[in-house]
């Protein structure tokens, strides 16, 4: 019975303690994100991703892959079944990752001035993930994440993925 007495009051501290939430965020303080995706693998996680922006009709850049899709890639309603026409799974890959939708729209403003592919913003809370390209092989994605280095994201990974397609004609 004094046991309990005495342990009684210790569970309840660890169990208000251990069920406290973090303190929101001051301003101007960051995350650092090296850490929070440095046991990020992509292939475990899940391969549907939620399209938030892509590129608008006619917008092309100076890559040189020579993949040039002009159709609208849509949104999570149209990528969510990959055996849709006009998705695949396929590869695309990421330059960018913050919290910050600002600084995401920025930096995919800037990509797309650099690449003559699609550029896509996607979010994945909390992260706004900037993503590059159609790449329906892995060979074509390896080729496009060394343009990505080459033009200074050398961050920059390659994510199994739904992926817009263009789609074939009817043939009859």
């Amino acid at each position: 019975m004094k046991r309990m007495i005495f342990l009684t009051p210790l569970l309840f501290l660890a169990l208000h303690f251990g069920c406290t939430p973090m303190p929101p965020m001051q301003e101007g303080q960051t995350v650092d994100l090296a850490e929070a995706e440095r046991d990020f693998d992509p292939l475990a996680q899940d391969r549907e991703r939620p399209i938030v922006i892509g590129e608008q009709e006619g917008e092309s850049g100076r890559s040189g892959m020579g993949q040039e899709n002009s159709q609208d890639p849509g949104f999570q309603e149209k990528l969510s079944d990959p055996g849709r026409p006009g998705v695949a799974q396929g590869y695309r890959v990421q330059i960018f990752l913050c919290d910050d939708l600002r600084e995401a729209s920025r930096m995919m403003a800037e990509a797309r001035s650099k690449f003559e592919e699609q550029v896509y913003l996607e979010y994945d809370a909390p992260y706004y993930k900037v993503r590059v390209g159609d790449c329906q092989t892995e060979s074509d994605g390896e080729k496009l994440l060394k343009i990505a280095r080459r033009f200074g994201y050398q961050e920059a990974w390659l994510v199994y993925t739904v992926i817009s397609v263009p789609e074939e004609p009817d043939r009859r």
